[in-house]
């Protein structure tokens, strides 16, 4: 997901409070040399202290939402999608300075070691590990390093992608985990993107009997660094309602599904926000602006 925040520059302030300030100042200097012209002649006034800047305003707190478990998000993040490792660091340097607490990437991003750098150089300023909301994602099994040929190996590269993740992004937790897409069965692991997949081309999505058996591969990898505490909140992304079907009574269930839904598509497209509020389902929208001429 990827968002653009508009903050309020201080240079506009300081700026604008300076001129004000000017005007003032000549207004003074021009009563007190009337008054002591004869005596100092054309001395002038002497130089008025200058206006201390005004100081940056302090951003308003990023409104939360509480999740199932009692976790509680920030309703907008900062993505880095399409981002080299470096624009990723600045991109969330700045988001943070601007008062985003919310962050968003993915292992196929490749460039979470530049939002790790970014991260670590804000705690090493003095903001609190537990003040950033991190969110990230593992690839559904077939797809980028994370194979499908079977559930038990689909099971066990996912459980590697969310090691990877920890390592790349230098944290002991995350605060959120999606599995990115639904999984396509048979493929292993070589296509670098959903749309080469054989699932993407035949349109299958989760209506296969295999593919649900991924699904819940995938999901009990998720569910166990879960409850062994890597991981604060679950979820999936791009999941339609026979993907979520595939973990019916599965404990924990989704706490989110990050889909596209963005301006002009109507307010409950495909029937997702139907579906996630009946499941008790945040849904979470990427490139909520549009995306890459969509």
């Amino acid at each position: 997901s990827s968002h653009s925040a508009r903050s309020f520059h201080p240079a506009i302030v300081s700026r604008s409070f300076t001129m004000a300030m000017g005007h003032a100042v000549v207004a003074r200097c021009m009563c007190a040399a009337s008054a002591l012209l004869c005596t100092f002649g054309l001395l002038g006034c002497g130089k008025e202290p200058t206006p201390a800047p005004t100081p940056a305003p302090t951003p308003a707190p990023m409104p939360t939402l509480k999740l199932t478990n009692g976790v509680e998000m920030p309703i907008m993040s900062a993505g880095v999608w399409q981002y080299t490792p470096e624009e990723a660091e600045k991109s969330v340097e700045a988001a943070l300075r601007a008062g985003f607490t919310h962050i968003d990437t993915a292992y196929d991003y490749k460039n979470q070691e530049g939002v790790a750098k970014a991260i670590t150089s804000a705690m090493k300023a003095g903001k609190k590990r537990e003040s950033i909301f991190i969110t990230t994602k593992v690839p559904g099994c077939g797809m980028q390093n994370s194979s499908a040929v079977s559930s038990d190996a689909c099971k066990s590269d996912t459980a590697t992608r969310i090691a990877d993740d920890l390592r790349q992004l230098g944290v002991e937790y995350i605060d959120l985990l999606l599995i990115h897409f639904p999984p396509c069965p048979g493929e292993d692991g070589s296509p670098q993107s959903p749309m080469k997949s054989k699932c993407f081309a035949d349109r299958s999505g989760c209506s296969q009997q295999k593919s649900c058996d991924m699904v819940k591969a995938q999901w009990a990898a998720v569910s166990e660094a879960y409850t062994n505490k890597k991981l604060k909140a679950v979820g999936v992304s791009n999941y339609c309602s026979a993907c979520l079907a595939c973990l019916e009574g599965q404990k924990p269930f989704p706490m989110v599904n990050q889909v596209h839904f963005q301006l002009g598509m109507g307010p409950d497209p495909q029937g997702f926000r139907t579906l996630a509020e009946k499941k008790g389902v945040v849904l979470q929208a990427w490139s909520p602006l549009g995306s890459g001429g969509n």
